[in-house]
């Protein structure tokens, strides 16, 4: 697993919680990157949260018929990006994933819940601490996770 980061605080974390690879998309090429670590095989389905700052180049990553799963956009919305452009580069498909459509039924959401639990009881998946904020600094709170001064949970305290 390859895994981008915008620090490199984040990429050490990266790599303690499983990535083999750790990207600082701050300092390197994502493509690049991904290439010389796959042998110029590129990936099969990459996973992006972050958005503006990396679409075009997770896009790049992916090898023929590969997939790309938006998820997320944290640093600002994606650009359009030509369909045109998804065939010339090797018949790519592109997804924009929300979970609500993934648990809209309640024994998907029973199912999903239950993965994820069973993931956490056998280390597969590990649960951060979240950086937590009284109440009163709500707007600090929002400038850090604006400014990617955070990772995973943000939690507001009365």
């Amino acid at each position: 697993m390859i895994g981008t980061v915008d620090t490199d605080e984040k990429a050490h974390r990266a790599k303690e919680n499983g990535c083999s690879f750790a990207i600082n998309y701050r300092k390197e090429d994502i493509v690049t990157r991904v290439k010389e670590i796959t042998d110029n095989e590129l990936a099969s389905v990459v996973y992006d949260s972050v958005g503006k700052d990396t679409i075009l180049g997770s896009l790049g990553c992916l090898r023929p018929r590969g997939i790309l799963v938006s998820f997320g956009t944290a640093s600002g919305p994606t650009p359009n990006i030509d369909l045109a452009t998804l065939g010339a580069r090797g018949s790519l498909y592109i997804t924009r994933a929300s979970i609500a459509h993934y648990t809209a039924q309640r024994a998907e959401f029973e199912a999903a819940a239950e993965s994820v639990f069973k993931a956490l009881e056998q280390g597969i998946l590990k649960a951060a601490s979240p950086t937590t904020y009284p109440l009163q600094e709500v707007a600090q709170a929002h400038l850090d996770i604006q400014s990617g001064n955070t990772t995973g949970s943000v939690v507001l305290l009365p």
